[in-house]
């Protein structure tokens, strides 16, 4: 668990969009190999700066 007290917000995104690759694996054929969009619904990214480092 991060100490939040000592941490300052960079940055923030409510609900992120952007692109995602899906890579030919075991489970990923090549087929369904490809980019895609993606989001995150409902959620919050942040960029924090823990200290004066």
């Amino acid at each position: 668990m991060i100490n939040q007290s000592f941490a300052k917000d960079i940055a923030s995104c409510s609900n992120p969009t952007g692109k995602v690759y899906y890579p030919e694996l075991e489970l990923i054929n090549k087929n369904d190999s490809d980019w895609d969009d993606d989001k995150i619904l409902n959620g919050i990214t942040k960029l924090i700066k823990l200290n004066d480092e």
